[in-house]
């Protein structure tokens, strides 16, 4: 079972954000698919036919910092850095949230210079929608969680620690660690 903490203040930053929200979970936004809407403490999320979209919150945690537009545009970023290698058919890229005359609207890639003008209020993870059935919480629960599951992901687990930059700058995990624990 997931806890989730509770944060009764409302930053301006949030409120300020509840346009996208409103505009994200409105159904008109994803050409009429129903919408489902996950909060959690640092994101909403949106999933909507074959797209799901993630708005990182404007928040400020004592471990992550979405406080501001210029700090959730560089851990989307990120995410996406992070992300693609492994789920290359999930992760699609970052888009802008447009304010324009008309209202707004989910533009482009980032990248894509024909984007609807108006202004930048925000930005989003675009993903695949996939099958939460087949999260392996979700495979567990029902039985379905082999071996091989956990074999695969630990090789991909591996992998991605090997070439984390950390790791290139210590030379093992033991020199992590020790670093660590000095």
């Amino acid at each position: 079972m997931i806890h989730r903490t509770p944060h009764a203040e409302t930053s301006a930053e949030e409120q300020a954000q509840s346009a996208v929200v409103t505009f994200l979970s409105d159904p008109a936004t994803h050409s009429g698919s129903p919408v489902k809407h996950i909060k959690t403490h640092i994101s909403h999320v949106f999933i909507a036919g074959p797209v799901t979209y993630k708005l990182k919150r404007a928040v400020k945690r004592n471990f992550v910092d979405y406080s501001t537009l210029e700090k959730r545009l560089a851990l989307c970023r990120r995410e996406i850095e992070v992300n693609i290698a492994n789920a290359p058919g999930i992760y699609k890229g970052v888009r802008p949230i447009i304010q324009s005359g008309s209202g707004l609207q989910i533009g482009q890639s980032e990248n894509d210079h024909q984007q609807p003008d108006g202004t930048i209020v925000d930005y989003v993870v675009a993903m695949a929608t996939f099958d939460p059935d087949q999260a392996f919480d979700r495979l567990a629960e029902s039985g379905a969680l082999t071996s091989t599951h956990m074999i695969e992901l630990a090789d991909v687990i591996a992998h991605q620690h090997a070439r984390s930059a950390i790791l290139q700058q210590y030379g093992s995990a033991e020199g992590v660690i020790e670093t660590i624990n000095q």
